[in-house]
């Protein structure tokens, strides 16, 4: 019986491994399905971790980096190492604790984490390659760009469940060379590469949601000046509002 499926897929002009690649989805279904995941779930909480690495397959780690995200509503916001980041569906502000400042600005975009986490459909024209394959439990989508390319990765590859569409893990390979030393001192180049683990993926907030959330727990708006507030009055504010 196999020896007579292989003869029938062969008389037809197809190998299975042929057959079997025409199941696969698009690159574009694989993003679009993906986003209406995030969409659909409604509020949310995202645990990751950020490894950066030296070398395009290797594992000489450079910094490690833990980030949660919080969506509720229109609003998003992001913790990673020293920075906060909170996106509300007219206003973003920009928290860097080791420069204790703080950058307020209005958001024209009206996106939020999963458009700019996710949205890379604008770009995929750009991509030489889009090849998408799939294991036991994830599709895999990788986008190769040219030698020469004006986006800032040259690889990059989203893994997928294949459930759900949600995403479980980023690996992009940035466009350019870093500088490093090499055991006997000599300067040498290579690529950076940055992976992106979700580890966690829930409906469930912290109490402190709603103070996290609110814009007034970091800068004043209701001043003629925008001004940092409460834990951040003695931080320095940049308006980018201002013409």
């Amino acid at each position: 019986m196999k020896v007579f499926i292989l003869l029938a897929w062969l008389l037809l002009g197809l190998a299975p491994s042929q057959f079997l690649a025409q199941t696969l989805p698009t690159a574009e279904v694989l993003l679009e399905n993906a986003k209406n995941y995030y969409q659909m779930a409604g509020d949310y909480s995202v645990e990751a971790t950020y490894s950066m690495f030296r070398g395009k397959t290797n594992n000489n780690l450079l910094e490690k980096q833990q980030m949660i995200t919080y969506k509720r509503g229109n609003s998003f916001y992001t913790k990673m190492g020293p920075m906060e980041y909170l996106v509300t569906q007219n206003q973003v502000v920009k928290i860097n604790h080791l420069q204790k400042a703080m950058e307020y600005t209005a958001n024209t975009s009206g996106q939020g984490w999963e458009s700019s986490f996710l949205d890379v459909t604008q770009y995929l024209n750009q991509f030489a390659t889009k090849e998408v394959t799939k294991t036991a439990n994830n599709y895999i989508l990788q986008l190769s760009t040219p030698l020469l390319t004006q986006l800032p990765y040259t690889t990059i590859v989203l893994s997928f469940d294949k459930e759900t569409f949600s995403l479980v893990k980023q690996e992009l390979t940035l466009a350019g060379n870093i500088a490093y030393k090499d055991p006997k001192g000599k300067e040498r180049y290579d690529l950076k590469r940055l992976v992106i683990d979700i580890t966690s993926f829930t409906t469930s907030f912290p109490k402190s949601i709603k103070k996290t959330m609110n814009i007034s727990a970091y800068v004043n708006t209701t001043t003629r000046d925008v001004r940092p507030n409460g834990d951040f009055l003695g931080y320095t504010l940049i308006d980018r509002t201002i013409n």
